[in-house]
């Protein structure tokens, strides 16, 4: 067998693998979100702040669209860890985050992007960012709205830039959605 043809039929068949596990995420998106929670509060149970930090790190970086930084910080308080140490513990994971995924947008954001979405997809968004970008960037980083810190490397915010309309409003966001989750479980 040619092997241009073999690898058509593998891309193929990958392709309708991650287009079922889509679509089953889409019709069981409530049942995935319970259990990523269920797994969420096991972890940080048994590892603590540990568990806090990495499922922090990981669901910061990840653009995904139902989970945020601050269900294992929910999982960390209901569990009894302290508020000081989980909530600065929580913001250095996502501000370590965000400059890693800053760093990959830089590097290779607009080749993946462009692979994935195509390259007019891609020039739309980009004059959508142009246009909107810096505030655009500072209210998703504010809003529980799950943002994703790639697109500043993708649409080569500056370091200064990126800090400043990115990192600083997620600070503020973990600050006052943190305390207001803490007065609601205390």
């Amino acid at each position: 067998m040619n092997i241009i043809k073999l690898l058509k039929i593998t891309s193929f068949t990958l392709g309708l693998i991650v287009l079922f596990f889509f679509v089953y995420s889409l019709i069981n998106f409530s049942l995935l979100q319970n259990q990523i929670e269920e797994s969420l509060a096991n972890q940080v149970e048994t590892y603590g702040y540990l568990a806090v930090s990495v499922f922090a790190f990981i669901l910061e970086i990840t653009p995904q669209p139902f989970a945020s930084a601050l269900i294992p910080y929910s999982n960390g308080l209901i569990l009894g860890l302290g508020f000081i140490p989980l909530l600065t513990i929580t913001i250095i994971s996502v501000i370590s985050a965000s400059l890693v995924a800053y760093a990959i947008g830089i590097k290779y954001g607009k080749t993946i992007t462009i692979k994935l979405v195509g390259e007019e997809n891609y020039e739309k968004s980009y004059e959508t960012f142009k246009k909107y970008g810096k505030p655009g960037m500072a209210l998703l980083a504010l809003t529980p709205i799950p943002y994703f810190p790639i697109l500043g490397g993708i649409f080569k915010m500056s370091l200064k830039e990126f800090l400043i309309f990115a990192v600083f409003p997620r600070i503020i966001h973990f600050l006052i959605f943190g305390w207001v989750i803490y007065w609601m479980l205390v």
